[in-house]
C-alpha cells in the first residue's frame, strides 16, 4: 500500500503505510519485509527532500539485504543511496555507490537493471559538468544492447541527452 500511495503522491498516507509494514514485519522477524519497507521508507523520504532520513532508510535497508545475501536487492539499495547523495551534492560519494550497484548488476548480468545505473551514472556526471561521461552513460543506454528493455530509462536518456549537448 505505501508503494501505491507514494506513486499517486500522498506521502503522508504512504508514509504510514510503510511504517505499519516495518513494524509488523519487525514483529513477525520478517528480515526481506524489514529490508523493502525501509527501501520504501527511504523513497518517500526521498520524495519529500529529506535526504539525511532517506539515507538512514536506505542504509538501514542495504545492511538487512547484505546479511541475507540478496545481491539484486543491494544493487537497487545502493542505487537509491547513490541518488540521494547526489541529490545532496555529494557527488563523489554518489559515484562510489553507482559504480557498487553496477558491478554487482554486472556480476548477475541483470540487463534490465544495469541501464537505471547507467542513468544515475549520467546525471550525476552531468550535474558535476563532466558531459563527456554523462553523454557516454546516456549512448550506453540509447544504443547498447539492454536499449529495448526499458521505455522509461530510455527515455529519460533521451531527455537528458540534449542537455549534455547545449
Amino acid at each position: 500500500m505505501g508503494y501505491i500511495y507514494e506513486s499517486m503522491g500522498d506521502y503522508e498516507r504512504a508514509l504510514e503505510q510503510c511504517q505499519n509494514a516495518f513494524q509488523a514485519a519487525v514483529d513477525i522477524a520478517y528480515r526481506e519485509g524489514i529490508g523493502e519497507a525501509q527501501s520504501v521508507l527511504g523513497l518517500i523520504y526521498s520524495r519529500l527532500s529529506d535526504h539525511d532520513r532517506a539515507l538512514e532508510a536506505y542504509e538501514a535497508g542495504l545492511k538487512v539485504r547484505q546479511e541475507l545475501g540478496d545481491s539484486k536487492a543491494m544493487a537497487s539499495s545502493l542505487n537509491r543511496i547513490a541518488r540521494s547523495y547526489t541529490l545532496k551534492g555529494e557527488f563523489r560519494k554518489a559515484l562510489e555507490y553507482y559504480h557498487q550497484s553496477l558491478a554487482i548488476r554486472e556480476q548477475l548480468d541483470d540487463r534490465g537493471a544495469i541501464v537505471w545505473t547507467y542513468l544515475g551514472l549520467a546525471s550525476t556526471h552531468q550535474e558535476m559538468g563532466n558531459l563527456d561521461e554523462a553523454e557516454k552513460y546516456y549512448t550506453m543506454i540509447l544504443e547498447g544492447p539492454e536499449k529495448q528493455l526499458d521505455n522509461r530509462c530510455k527515455l529519460q536518456a533521451l531527455m537528458g541527452m540534449p542537455l549534455v549537448w547545449s
